[in-house]
């Protein structure tokens, strides 16, 4: 959702339109999600084999985590669309726009995915895959509409900010990949505890420390 409109707001012509059939649908996705969901991880469990490799602590941590990342990112989203009644319809550059063009679908598939984590269910993670497509599919279907509205400055903006994911400046890139690499290899050297994760993970180890590296000199050089 970027810079975009719900039907039933058409009390407020400072924003643009949107799919037609949008609003609906993802409530029809989100209903059969939860029920499917729900079904498999704590009625027929058909699909729950990863949660004898993966700890509950660790599923329900890193999911919630998502969840609530996602929750405040579409929040703080239709805050920026919505909060504020404006002259006439705008490219909205602000907040969470800032960082990527559909932070509120962005938002809502994180939370799709911390319950796909939190549970680990291999059902409703195909059927994520099918959803976050659905976004995709949606998002290029409502910025071919803003295109036609805004023109080159909507197109400006297209150039400027990702889609969904957002950049990464070189030094939060570092950071993030030796975060990344960090939790793999605590992942396999202190849960599988299997010899060859646990080569593996003290390999991540040390790519984690150059990529920290990296990024504590790429400050440096920035600061001076």
């Amino acid at each position: 959702m970027g810079n975009i409109n719900h039907v039933g707001h058409n009390d407020r012509p400072d924003i643009a339109g949107e799919h037609p059939l949008g609003d609906i649908v993802q409530l029809i996705v989100f209903i059969i999600f939860i029920i499917i969901w729900v079904a498999d991880s704590f009625v027929f469990k058909f699909s729950l084999y990863l949660q004898d490799i993966i700890p509950l602590g660790m599923r329900w941590a890193i999911g919630l985590l998502k969840i609530a990342s996602g929750f405040l990112l579409a929040r703080n989203g239709l805050r920026e669309v919505f909060g504020d009644i404006r002259e006439k319809p705008i490219v909205i550059e602000s907040g969470p726009f800032k960082y990527c063009r559909n932070p509120v679908y962005f938002g809502v598939i994180l939370m799709y995915l911390g319950f796909v984590i939190t549970t680990a269910s291999l059902i409703s993670a195909i059927l994520f895959i099918l959803i976050a497509t659905f976004y995709h599919y949606i998002s290029r279907y409502e910025e071919k509409l803003l295109l036609e509205k805004f023109g080159d400055e909507y197109k400006n903006y297209m150039n400027r900010v990702p889609m969904m994911i957002p950049r990464f400046s070189k030094i939060n890139r570092k950071l993030y990949i030796s975060a990344l690499l960090l939790f793999h290899a605590l992942f396999f050297t202190l849960i599988l505890k299997i010899r060859i994760f646990i080569l593996i993970g003290y390999l991540l180890y040390f790519v984690a420390f150059i990529y920290l590296l990296q990024g504590f000199m790429l400050y440096r050089k920035i600061k001076k």
